[in-house]
């Protein structure tokens, strides 16, 4: 399906955040504009206060925007690192439950699920974090059903474990709006021999999880 305006995505990044959660996500819209038969998505960097934000490996990004200055956005992702399960900025949680409210995809990249399950947005959801937060998902917020797999998209929220995985949940979603031949030029100017595929482990329950064993059962699925 083609879609015939842009798409706005607005990417928020939290001190601290992995690289990759932001650089694979944006090399996917760029070649979609690029191979699209028109710019199909406009993507927006957003901080907090609107300022700088440190990468994990010290890069700095300057910010389009700051939260204040959001006024429409049809997905917002939210790019974290180590310590997202600390992030409890109150500008950041009321505008978590105002896109909510508006309908707005809302989505987590590495840690970022942990924000967005601090605000209550993942409750009654599936969702998944990177493999070493996974025990805080599962322990902090019983309300959420966690899946050990690269993503997960459940109705309006998107959930990515980070690193290269982010960029197969993104050409999942391009794959919503563009045709293939547009996804199939995309993943040969990435140099990607095939899109990972998410494995179905079966959903536990939540009210008694052996963590560890989960995850170390649910590993093996991981990697195919």
């Amino acid at each position: 399906m083609q879609r015939t305006h842009p798409k706005h995505v607005t990417f928020l990044l939290i001190d601290d955040f992995s690289i990759m959660g932001l650089s694979g996500p944006m090399e996917v819209y760029r070649h979609a504009n690029r191979f699209g038969p028109k710019a199909a998505y406009n993507t927006m960097i957003a901080s907090v206060d609107g300022t700088h934000v440190s990468a994990s490996n010290g890069l700095q990004i300057r910010a389009d925007l700051s939260l204040d200055a959001l006024e429409h956005t049809d997905v917002f992702v939210i790019v974290a690192g180590v310590g997202a399960e600390k992030v409890a900025d109150r500008k950041l949680l009321a505008t978590l439950q105002k896109l909510s409210a508006q309908r707005c995809v809302l989505g987590g990249v590495s840690t970022g699920a942990l924000i967005l399950a601090r605000a209550g947005l993942l409750n009654g959801y599936r969702a998944t974090v990177h493999w070493e937060s996974f025990t805080s998902l599962v322990e902090l917020y019983p309300g959420v059903t966690p899946v050990f797999q690269h993503y997960v998209r459940d109705r309006d929220r998107i959930t990515c474990s980070g690193g290269t995985s982010t960029i197969d949940l993104f050409l999942d979603l391009v794959s919503d709006d563009l045709d293939s031949e547009v996804l199939t030029r995309i993943t040969e100017q990435m140099q990607m021999d095939r899109q990972r595929r998410v494995c179905h482990e079966p959903e536990p329950q939540t009210s008694s999880i052996d963590t560890l064993g989960f995850a170390c059962r649910a590993f093996a699925c991981w990697q195919i």
